[in-house]
């Protein structure tokens, strides 16, 4: 993978791993930024989806809404993104349809 679109917008692989560095504490945007790289990340190596496919989707627009301001945890932005984050957390996990890897 040399780049990998989220929300519409497309990251260099090192632009996405640079993201998915950033510390969460103040800005829930860079929680859900690397379980959606993930999750897509899984779909490309072939994992089945389809109990996710309808997360990754809404992520992707939540992505496409709220990437350019900071989300607090207390916010309505997070209200809507923490259920997708948990969604896609299980799944890269190995928690629901896909099997979890090393």
């Amino acid at each position: 993978m040399s780049q990998i679109d989220i929300g519409g917008i497309t990251y260099t692989k090192a632009e996405a791993i640079a993201l998915m560095k950033l510390p969460v504490a103040k800005d829930k945007r860079w929680t859900l930024f690397p379980a959606l790289v993930c999750a897509k990340l899984n779909v490309i190596t072939g994992n089945e989806s389809s109990c996710v496919d309808d997360e990754i989707a809404l992520a992707d627009a939540w992505w496409a809404t709220f990437n350019a301001n900071s989300v607090a945890g207390s916010s309505q932005a997070w209200k809507l993104g923490e259920p997708l984050y948990k969604q896609l957390d299980d799944y890269n996990n190995g928690r629901l349809c896909a099997p979890h890897r090393n």
